[in-house]
C-alpha cells in the first residue's frame, strides 16, 4: 500500500515527529543501556529478550531456550500488527 500513497499525506507533523522522535530515542537508549548490562552480567543470551521487550524473568524460567520465548513474544505482537493494519486498511480506507 505505501508505494500507492507515496506522495500522499503524512500522519507526522512538528509536534508528532518531535514526540516519535524522543520516544525512538528512549527505546534505543533503553535497549542499548539494558544490553550494556546483560552483557556486563555475562548474561548476553538474555540481550534479545530485553530488547524485545520480553520480560527476562519469563525468558529466565521458562523451560524453553531464551529465543524460543523471544521468537513467541515479537512475532505475536508483530503478527497481531499485521492484522490490525491489514483490516484498518480494508475496512477504513
Amino acid at each position: 500500500m505505501t508505494w500507492r500513497n507515496w506522495s500522499g499525506p503524512t500522519a507526522f507533523d512538528a509536534d508528532t515527529s518531535r514526540t516519535f522522535g524522543l520516544v525512538v530515542g528512549v527505546e534505543v537508549a533503553l535497549a542499548a543501556i539494558g544490553a550494556a548490562v546483560l552483557a556486563r552480567r555475562r548474561s548476553s543470551e538474555l540481550i534479545p529478550a530485553w530488547v524485545a521487550l520480553v520480560a527476562v524473568p519469563l525468558a529466565r524460567s521458562s523451560p524453553v531456550a531464551v529465543s524460543a520465548v523471544t521468537g513467541l513474544g515479537a512475532g505475536t505482537v508483530l503478527l497481531a500488527a499485521a492484522l490490525w493494519s491489514l483490516a484498518s486498511a480494508l475496512l477504513w480506507p
